[in-house]
């Protein structure tokens, strides 16, 4: 009995042993298929880098490109209008309190910044030029003299200035990048005129595009006009240049109103 009891004991460990191998196997047989799988994939990744950057762009791809210069430029020439329009209206607006506030504003203090301070009639509280608050540590309220043009008649002038001040000069950054994208997008037609334009520098030339569109411009587009909607440089490739049969294919404001009455 002992001895048939180790015969099975022995019996048993041999088959473990070889259920242990076959695992092994198989594991290493896994991670063996994963990293051919991934060099197959590398290597077709280098193969459509490669072909991209010595291809020349195909005459529809070119097309495609200048199709969406057409709507982009008639996107930022909306867009510079309606900046043009809002940026007159304030500086209006401005240009009317400063001549309302003229008298009032030569009367305030001079703050280190250059800004002009004004008090209110209880010296509790002060008020730069555009309205905001200035705190006691700021600016020392007891520079003021005894005699002194209090402030709260004119306040709801002054945050409207600052209002008008501050819309300017986001107008002004916004008109300043959309002349970028537009110098941009005339010097990617001199591109496209110029010839020779390869797969990779069409797909660099629309990555741009689609980087320094402001939100501006990119809310003027037309609805089925989508961003990043170049053809995929890689297209052309995947389906009849595989160098490797087990290669995986790569995934493709609104105008601020013053009523100067109030």
């Amino acid at each position: 009995m002992p001895m048939l009891r180790e015969h099975f004991s022995t019996d048993h460990r041999s088959h473990q042993s070889d259920w242990l191998r076959q695992q092994q196997w198989f594991i290493k047989s896994l991670h063996e298929q994963e990293k051919r799988n991934d060099k197959a994939e590398k290597l077709q990744d280098d193969f459509l880098s490669l072909a991209s950057e010595v291809i020349a762009a195909t005459e529809l791809q070119i097309r495609e490109l200048e199709v969406r210069l057409k709507t982009y430029h008639e996107a930022t020439t909306a867009a510079l209008i309606d900046n043009r329009v809002k940026l007159d209206i304030a500086e209006r607006q401005l240009s009317y309190l400063d001549a309302k506030l003229h008298d009032f504003l030569e009367q305030g203090l001079i703050m280190e910044d250059g800004r002009r301070v004004f008090l209110t009639a209880d010296r509790s509280q002060a008020f730069d030029e555009f309205g905001a608050e200035v705190s006691n540590d700021e600016f020392d309220y007891d520079q003021f003299p005894e005699h002194f043009y209090p402030v709260d008649s004119r306040l709801d002038d002054l945050k409207a200035r600052g209002r008008f001040t501050q819309e300017i000069e986001d107008l002004e950054n916004s008109r300043d990048r959309i002349h970028e994208f537009e110098n941009f997008q005339n010097e990617a037609l001199e591109k496209i005129e110029e010839g020779n334009l390869t797969e990779a520098e069409l797909e660099d030339l629309s990555s741009e595009l689609d980087d320094l569109m402001p939100p501006e411009v990119a809310e003027r587009l037309p609805n089925n006009i989508a961003l990043s909607n170049a053809p995929d440089a890689t297209a052309i490739f995947t389906k009849n240049a595989n160098p490797v049969a087990t290669a995986i294919t790569p995934p493709s404001s609104q105008i601020s109103t013053y009523d100067p009455m109030a």
